[in-house]
């Protein structure tokens, strides 16, 4: 409560001078403590606002962010299909303006969603997607994480040997890269 409060206050004085990049920040930090809070809806609310204002600065990179944030916080809520649309939009985005961690990160956010469809071939195919994305830019944690996902997925598609082998090469990046605690 104290910190929905204090960012509201800093909201309520940055809107005052116009100040529009402290508006988004608390906006977004407003909708990350409802996020957390599991109150979707209002997380969704503070994230349309910054969406709002991203689309009236033609900000793409900031679009791309608001449309990731939709897509997790309808996820959350269980509207699998509309955080689906969030995501797919956010990965368009990122394809074209050359956002290539980000592309791994949006195609690591729909396999997750295919996840929770329980569709496990499709969850599959787009962590491998993803971690190829990270291999490519050399993002040794998120390339561990995506073979921790896809490590997941082929427990559930009872491929117990290809689990084996991600959760360990999943293990061995992570070690690599000092995060001891995968």
């Amino acid at each position: 409560d104290k910190a929905i409060d204090f960012y509201f206050q800093s909201l309520k004085k940055y809107e005052m001078v116009n100040f529009t990049d402290g508006i988004l920040m608390n906006l977004d930090q407003l909708g990350i403590i409802y996020s957390e809070l599991r109150n979707f809806s209002k997380a969704i609310e503070m994230y349309e606002q910054c969406l709002k204002i991203d689309e009236q600065r033609n900000d793409e990179v900031g679009i791309a962010i608001d449309y990731n944030n939709l897509g997790n916080a309808f996820k959350n809520q269980g509207d699998l299909n509309k955080g689906y649309e969030y995501h797919q939009k956010a990965l368009e985005i990122r394809k074209k303006s050359g956002m290539n961690l980000e592309v791994g990160v949006s195609l690591g956010n729909i396999a997750n969603i295919f996840l929770e469809q329980g569709n496990f071939k499709k969850s599959l195919e787009y962590h491998k997607l993803a971690s190829e994305v990270f291999i490519k830019t050399d993002a040794k944690l998120r390339i561990a994480q995506s073979y921790n996902n896809i490590a997941d997925v082929q427990i559930k598609l009872n491929n117990c040997n290809e689990a084996i082998n991600y959760g360990k090469k999943s293990v061995e990046l992570s070690e690599k890269a000092g995060n001891k605690s995968n």
